[in-house]
Formats: structure tokens, C-alpha cells, sequence
């Protein structure tokens, strides 16, 4: 590489602009102009892009998030933030703050889910509208996708910017795209998901708000509650409520209170007890679960909509099992003999093995994916691939 890769954050918002900029000109002379401004902020596209395809704005947001491309922290938080999630801690500190005005924890959070995914669906449908090239707000959140007075698809994402530049995307094989098509003509052959491609650009709006916590909660109480036609998945997860009626103001709250929320979540998952796997009975409900081995050590830790469902699925299925599908190939070394299949001997060797390894869930009804995703940081299981 012959020039920069490492911008501020500045900088990477006046590249973002002067790439949408240049998705919009046609001129060749004018083409140059935002080219040389580029090139005086160290971003030479030629770096990155031999193929003269052109390069859009979808690609610096790729690069962005693959690490290509690095975000120079200020000065005052580089001795603080050494790689991305040490970033994504500091930005959550500085939103959480010290609250001590309500008595939020995560009990509250359980007891009121309906309340607060009522305002912050809210705050979604309100928060302001942007197209395919204005997209500019990063890390984790919520994003809704309408056409005039219709809601299409609500979806939710670590990386929003990201994630939303993927659904627009033909070449990414985008499923959005795809279905969207279908809903539109009928049909989703190649010639119709890139006249989609243009009739998503020109009609379809878009609207997004950062979400640190009960992100997936609140896409799937956005699917049952808009609805959205175009979400295919986690219908019914959620009971219709009046969402109107909240005030947003709530939703706010708990925003700033993640720490204190999780913190408490993890004692009171810790206070379930173990069971052995094939004695264990979970509840049909959403929830969080653990597995132990017999030296008590976390070997998997993850996240469902229906923790009996997972549970027996784990306990027989491999094909849509990554528990098995990871002690069958970490554990015992084995190769699939089929898609995603092992042999009946290996089978029975991860039934035998998870025999002695012990078992916990719990119900949750509000921010199952951060407790997970807090929990896999603090303990790193061995089978937790992401």
C-alpha cells in the first residue's frame, strides 16, 4: 500500500461524503475533482481497487469493517482504546454514565420488556430518515426499512452502517433483495434483483437508532408489531402490544443504564443450578443457556428463542446443531461425511460426551444477546466460535 490506511474519525466521515459525492457525478472532469480531494486526505482508491469497476461507498464501509481501514482514536482516548471492542467499551462508558435516579436493574428490565421495546420501537419510527448513501451511524443497533406509508423489514446489527449497506448489494447475493423482488414481481431471477437493486435506491427509506441493549428484542417485537412483511423469520416471538402509547422516554433510561443491567443479569444467571445435559428440562421460552464440562469448565455458551427447542436439538440433530457440530470437529477431530453431517459413530461419541457435561438455562424476555455476548468475553468457552 502506498498511502494512508489509518484516518480520525473526521476524516473517515469527509471520505464517506465525498464517495456518496461521487456515486452521484458523472462527469469525468468532476469525477477527478473529488478524486484529488481524496487523495489530499491520504485516500487513494487505486490502493484498494485495481478493477476500474469503481469504487462505492459500500466498499470503504467493508473495509472499515474488516480492519482494512482504521479509525485513529483522539488523542486523549488513545492510551485507553488499543483495538475495536476496547473502542465499542469506551463508547458504552461514556453513554451508560452513573445513574442512580431509577431502580433499573435487570429484574426491572424482565418485568417491563413490553414497556421499553414499546418505546423504543418508538423511537425507531421516529428517528430521522435516511437513503442507501447517508447511512453514517455505526455500531450497534436497529434498522427499519419503509416504503412511503409501509413498513418492509426490521432487522438489528453489530455494525449497522455495515449491515444496511449489505441488504442493497446484488453481488452480495442479498436476501433482502430477493425477497423484496418476490414481493414486488413474483420472481427473483438475476435481471430482477438488479432492476430491485435500483427500485430500493429510489423508494425505499431508511431509519436506524444505536441499540447497546435489546437489539434483538426489538426486531422481533418490531416484526409481530408493525408488522413487517418482509421478515421472513421470528414471527410470533413477541405478543402484539399498544406500542403508541409509551413514552420514549424510558427506552432512554435503560440505554444508559447497560452495565448495571448486565451486571445484575449475570448474578442471577449464575444462580440457577447445573443439571446433568440429559436431565436437564429448560422452559419453552426465549433465554440464555450454558454448558459445562465435567471439569467445570465453560464449554459453550449461547442464545435462544425457545430454550427447550435448542436444547433438543442439541441433543440429537447435527445438521442444525453448532454445539455438536463443534465438539465433533474441535473434540474429536472428525470430518463430515455429508452437509454438515458426521457418522453415526461420531454422533453417538457427542451424545456420550455431553452425557457427563452439565447444563443451566433461564428465561429472559430483555437483552439475551449482550448477557451472551458479555458472558463469551468474560469466559471465553472453548466451543464459542464468534
Amino acid at each position: 500500500m502506498k498511502h494512508r490506511n489509518t484516518f480520525t474519525k473526521d476524516e473517515i466521515e469527509r471520505i464517506k461524503k465525498l464517495l456518496c459525492e461521487k456515486s452521484k457525478t458523472l462527469g469525468k472532469s468532476d469525477q477527478k475533482k473529488i478524486r484529488d480531494k481524496l487523495r489530499q486526505l491520504g485516500f487513494y482508491i487505486t490502493d484498494y481497487d485495481r478493477s476500474g469497476q469503481g469504487f462505492s461507498l459500500f466498499d470503504f464501509k467493508t473495509l472499515l469493517h474488516r480492519g482494512v481501514i482504521k479509525v485513529l482514536a483522539p488523542i486523549q482516548e488513545r492510551s485507553i482504546s488499543t483495538n475495536k471492542q476496547e473502542a465499542v467499551n469506551v463508547q458504552l462508558s461514556e453513554q451508560v454514565g452513573d445513574q442512580t435516579d431509577e431502580d433499573i436493574d435487570w429484574q426491572y428490565a424482565q418485568k417491563n420488556s413490553d414497556r421499553i421495546l414499546s418505546a423504543g420501537l418508538t423511537t425507531l419510527i421516529t428517528s430521522k430518515k435516511h437513503d442507501w448513501n447517508t447511512l453514517y451511524l455505526d455500531g450497534p443497533g436497529v434498522y427499519l426499512f419503509k416504503k412511503e406509508d409501509e413498513y418492509l423489514y426490521i432487522g438489528e446489527s453489530l455494525d449497522l452502517a455495515y449491515r444496511v449497506g449489505q441488504h442493497c448489494q446484488p453481488r452480495k447475493s442479498s436476501t433482502f433483495l430477493k425477497n423484496y423482488s418476490k414481493y414486488l414481481n413474483g420472481f427473483a431471477d438475476s435481471d430482477s434483483i438488479h432492476e430491485t437493486e435500483q427500485l430500493c435506491r429510489s423508494e425505499i427509506t431508511i431509519q436506524a437508532i444505536n441499540v447497546f441493549i435489546g437489539r434483538k428484542e426489538l426486531e422481533e417485537f418490531g416484526i409481530v408489531n408493525l408488522p413487517a412483511p418482509l421478515n421472513r423469520f421470528q414471527k410470533g416471538k413477541r405478543k402484539l402490544v399498544n406500542y403508541k402509547k409509551y413514552d420514549p422516554d424510558i427506552w432512554n433510561t435503560v440505554q444508559k443504564k447497560v452495565r448495571i443491567i448486565l451486571d445484575s443479569g449475570q448474578k442471577i444467571f449464575f444462580d440457577h443450578g447445573w443439571s446433568k445435559w440429559f436431565d436437564a428440562v429448560p422452559e419453552q421460552c426465549a433465554g440464555l443457556y450454558g454448558v459445562r464440562t465435567n471439569e467445570e469448565e465453560f464449554l459453550y455458551i449461547g442464545e435462544s428463542t425457545n430454550l427447550h427447542k435448542r436444547h433438543q436439538t442439541h441433543s440429537k440433530n447435527t445438521y442444525f446443531s453448532a454445539l455438536r457440530k463443534n465438539i465433533g470437529r474441535s473434540i474429536f477431530n472428525a470430518e463430515y461425511v455429508a452437509p454438515k453431517r458426521f457418522t453415526a459413530d461420531i454422533d453417538k461419541k457427542i451424545d456420550d460426551y455431553l452425557s457427563v457435561c452439565s447444563f443451566r438455562s433461564t428465561g429472559i424476555s430483555f437483552a439475551r444477546r449482550e448477557l451472551e455476548e458479555k458472558l463469551v468475553k468474560e469466559f471465553t468457552p472453548l466451543l464459542n466460535r464468534k
